[in-house]
């Protein structure tokens, strides 16, 4: 529950979103960046960030093409945002 909380904190302090039928996978591809970039401020880990994807993505049935899907340990995009 919590993780669909800060989703909808975000749709309504940075998107123009109004409604369910409004949200696109641009939407939800911009959410995912901007946890992966405030994600330490936010207190969430990569976990939560592949959890919140799954969750958004079943119940909006939006596909997010984003490289956090790829949950091998040689996701190098993945490592090497985090040395920013």
């Amino acid at each position: 529950v919590g993780l669909l909380m800060l989703f909808s904190r975000y749709l309504v302090n940075y998107t123009s979103v109004e409604s369910v039928d409004d949200i696109t996978e641009d939407c939800a591809e911009l959410y995912f960046n901007y946890l992966m970039d405030n994600h330490k401020r936010l207190g969430i880990n990569l976990t939560d960030i592949k959890r919140s994807m799954q969750l958004i993505g079943d119940i909006l049935d939006v596909e997010v093409n984003h490289y956090l899907k790829d949950f091998s340990l040689s996701n190098v995009t993945l490592w090497m945002s985090q040395e920013k």
